[in-house]
This record gives C-alpha cells, structure tokens and sequence, in this order.
C-alpha cells in the first residue's frame, strides 16, 4: 500500500532540484485506504497529482504489476527508496532495493540497517540521511557516467554472486542438510 508521508518526503528531495524537469515513475496499488487499508479510499494517481502540482515533477503512475514494474525499470535511469524518519518503517528490509537492481536500476536510499547492510557488501555508499544529501547523491550519480558506471558493475558482480539460482540453491542445500 502506497504511503503519502513516503510521497511526501520524495516531493521534498525531487523538488530541491531546481534546474531539471524530472520523471518520476510510480509503480503502486491504485488505491490509498486509510483507517485499515480498507476504508475511505482515493485514487492514488489523483494523491500523486496534488502532491507534485506546481512542481518540477511530472508523474507517470503504473498500477502494480510486475509488467508495469519492468516497464517504470526501462523508463527510469535511477530508483529512489526514501523513508520517512518512522521507526516502523525504517525496518523495512532491503527487497525493494534488490529488485530495482535485478532490473538494472541503480538505486539511492535512506540509510537504514538493511540498505546499509547491502550497500557495504558492495563497497558502496548510496543512502541518505538529510534532503541535502539526496539532492548531491541524485544530481552525482545523474550526470557522472563513471560513478554510474562503476555503481552498476559492483551491483552486476553482487547479484552474480549473492543472487544467482547458483548461490540460492548453494544457501537452500546448506538449510535442508542441517
């Protein structure tokens, strides 16, 4: 379910960059319900809108579906995981990073302990703790080809490594042989 305070809080980091016309690529439920995620519920296209009206942000929303998450993948040249500073949620694991690099995304994030995790293991530092930072991080990794560069191969040789049917089955045959 899509969070607004996560909308939010991208709306603060994409609008401090100025000087560019930036699209943002949504890939989420098409409703936001609150009082459970049952109730009162609103397009989330329409929430988007209103919250990166005026902006320098265009949105494309995708309803979820993994055809619709492949596609946002090629449009997009970077995958953005903010956080809002809620103790709940600064426990989420690092999945979604991991998928947006199985599809080829090289991701900036807030740091958490599960991003932090994986980040070292690829002797990075792609997380954010302050607005400022994600305007740094974005604008360094949009226009400077070798950081980019760089960033996909260590992603490349970590998922070879760590995420390959090879490493998966090696993990699954240590499990079932305890």
């Amino acid at each position: 379910m899509p969070n607004i305070r996560i909308f939010l809080l991208l709306r603060n980091i994409l609008c401090k960059i100025r000087d560019y016309k930036i699209n943002l690529h949504v890939v989420t439920d098409k409703k936001y319900c609150f009082l459970g995620g049952k109730y009162l519920c609103l397009s989330t296209q329409s929430i988007l809108n209103r919250i990166f009206k005026r902006s320098n942000v265009n949105v494309h929303f995708y309803e979820w579906s993994k055809k619709n998450l492949s596609t946002a993948a090629k449009n997009s040249d970077i995958g953005l995981i903010p956080i809002p500073n809620n103790r709940r949620l600064l426990l989420k694991p690092e999945n979604k990073m991991i998928l947006m690099w199985s599809l080829g995304l090289p991701v900036i994030a807030t740091r958490t302990k599960s991003h932090k995790r994986v980040m070292n293991s690829i002797k990075s530092d792609w997380l954010c703790d302050s607005i400022n930072e994600w305007e740094t991080k974005i604008m360094k990794l949009s226009l400077g080809k070798k950081e980019r560069l760089k960033y996909i191969n260590s992603i490349k040789n970590f998922l070879k490594n760590d995420y390959s049917t090879k490493s998966i089955s090696n993990i699954w045959d240590k499990v079932i042989s305890l």
